[in-house]
């Protein structure tokens, strides 16, 4: 919120302006106090029991202002799961946005961008949840387990998956908690599954009164892939990458973002998993970060993948050229 204080000031006479132009330094003061704040606006998707062969497929759009820069680090602890992470460069630290764990539990976050940001930045009563849970659980169902961890968060977004269940979750100022789950229904060919989708606003009618102020991007990107989806009986990783490049909605509110002005919010990266029911999963990692220089890396999630680093390390396996040399996540503590 803005907060206008007019002092009275001894200044030679002028002339009055008219209340027309009152009216319109005042609507123009409170266009500025309605820009949208800097901030994560990432669109998130997934698909479950309507992909060839089963398992599912979760999607991460990451958008940000230009000068957020990302790196894909795989993390192997002295105990627990090891898992790969998508990290962004957000005010000089390092955000663990997107991962995936050896046990085929997949997760990426947005902002809940429809909560002011004063709220959003409350302190959590829980650290590093996406590494939290990535470490120590390996389904859905475990990670949903632990409710009391996401209402003891800030505000923010969900979405998991593994092979055989998806969910969102939204966590709301004051430790409300909604989730919804995606589980397929009959086997083999009777086999009937759906997709989540979700951007920066609240779903949940239990959630409502929390969504301040609903982006017009936010609305624009989730009615825009819920429409591509819906043109799909069934969903395979090529096509979930080749609705990530959709900019059919314009600069500022497609799934991939081109900004309107140099310093817009942009798609920066793209986190993709597919999880099969039986076998490694794949997962899909873009960055265009530096746009003169972007990356991809498409890796096969088995067993040899993740004993390439020993316990206890951590192994950077993509970056933009610009992300500062900061300690990986993980890792021993620099002597």
């Amino acid at each position: 919120m803005c907060d206008f204080t007019l002092s009275p000031q001894v200044r030679p006479a002028r002339p009055r302006p008219s209340r027309r132009g009152l009216c319109s330094l005042l609507l123009a003061a409170l266009a500025l106090c309605a820009l949208p704040a800097r901030g994560w606006a990432c669109t998130l998707w997934s698909a479950v029991g309507d992909v060839p062969g089963g398992g599912s497929l979760l999607a991460k759009n990451r958008d940000f202002a230009p000068d957020s820069w990302s790196r894909l680090v795989l993390v192997r602890p002295d105990r627990g799961l090891a898992y790969v992470g998508l990290y962004a460069l957000v005010d000089g630290r390092q955000t663990l946005v997107a991962g995936m764990n050896e046990a085929g539990l997949a997760i990426v976050s947005a902002t809940a961008g429809s909560v002011p940001k004063d709220q959003r930045k409350v302190p959590s009563g829980v650290k590093a949840l996406t590494a939290r849970l990535l470490n120590g659980c390996g389904s859905v169902g475990e990670a949903l387990a632990n409710r009391e961890w996401f209402g003891e968060h800030a505000p923010v977004i969900y979405m998991l998956a593994d092979s055989t269940k998806t969910a969102w979750v939204e966590v709301a100022p004051e430790g409300a908690v909604a989730v919804r789950e995606n589980v397929p229904t009959g086997r083999g060919p009777a086999m009937r599954g759906g997709t989540l989708i979700h951007t920066n606003h609240f779903l949940a009618p239990e959630l409502a009164s929390a969504n301040v102020t609903v982006g017009r991007s936010s609305t624009a990107r989730l009615e825009g892939i819920k429409a591509m989806l819906a043109r799909s009986k069934s969903h395979s990783l090529e096509e979930f990458e080749r609705l990530g490049m959709d900019t059919s909605q314009g600069p500022d509110d497609s799934v991939f973002r081109t900004g309107s002005k140099p310093t817009s919010t942009r798609t920066l990266a793209a986190f993709m998993a597919e999880i099969p029911t039986e076998g490694p999963p794949l997962l899909m990692v873009r960055s265009w970060g530096d746009p003169q220089r972007p990356w991809i890396m498409r890796l096969p999630l088995n067993r040899t993948f993740w004993e390439r680093t020993p316990p206890g390390t951590s192994q950077l396996l993509a970056s933009d050229p610009a992300f500062p040399d900061l300690p990986l996540p993980g890792a021993p503590a620099r002597q």
